[in-house]
């Protein structure tokens, strides 16, 4: 089962439909989160919860791949953190913290990236201003730029796969782009 988490702003568009039409194409299972509008960090509950309530109506024998683009990669390692069981965790543009640790309740991690993301460089910088206000704490914010320079860790099951600099934060414009993405999904998560 594949399950697609968009990021913040799908108020107007679907950036996931059309890896969504590959996958299906391929004859794929797919399901949706759709948690609307979010401002970060305020309403950020809302993907975790949306993503957590699906990962509830899975069998415990149905593989699970969570496909997070931006804001979602970070509500799916948010609900892994939980302890919910991911098998394969896919991150499209994560916004998220470049260091930021895999749960063990994940198995493996492709995380798909482009040197041209400026937005989850915005990201990082809008993490190291909120997480100096004092309300933040004990709950710091972690948005990050792994969506420009992927996941810097020692962790075996993390793959780096970079896109071509023109693809920036925007995957879902470059038709061969997301072509790509799908069939490595395929190949990667047999």
């Amino acid at each position: 089962m594949n399950i697609l988490v968009h990021g913040i702003r799908k108020k107007f568009s679907n950036p996931l439909k059309p890896l969504q039409e590959e996958l299906l194409s391929a004859g794929q299972d797919v399901a949706k989160i759709d948690y609307g509008y979010i401002l970060i960090p305020i309403t950020n509950k809302f993907a975790v919860t949306a993503l957590c309530h699906t990962l509830d109506k899975i069998p415990p024998s149905t593989k699970i791949i969570v496909i997070g683009y931006s804001n979602g990669a970070w509500a799916a390692i948010q609900a892994a953190e939980l302890g919910y069981r991911i098998d394969h965790l896919i991150m499209i543009s994560p916004a998220l913290h470049v260091k930021h640790a895999i749960p063990e309740t994940v198995g493996n991690v492709l995380v798909f990236y482009s040197k041209g993301d400026v937005a989850t460089l915005v990201g990082r910088y809008y993490r190291r201003i909120i997480n100096v206000l004092p309300w933040r704490w004990r709950t710091p914010h972690q948005f990050g730029a792994a969506g420009r320079y992927g996941l810097q860790l020692n962790d075996a099951r993390v793959k780096n796969i970079q896109m071509p600099d023109y693809v920036r934060h925007t995957f879902y414009k470059h038709p061969l782009i997301v072509k790509t993405i799908a069939k490595t999904i395929l190949e990667e998560t047999k």
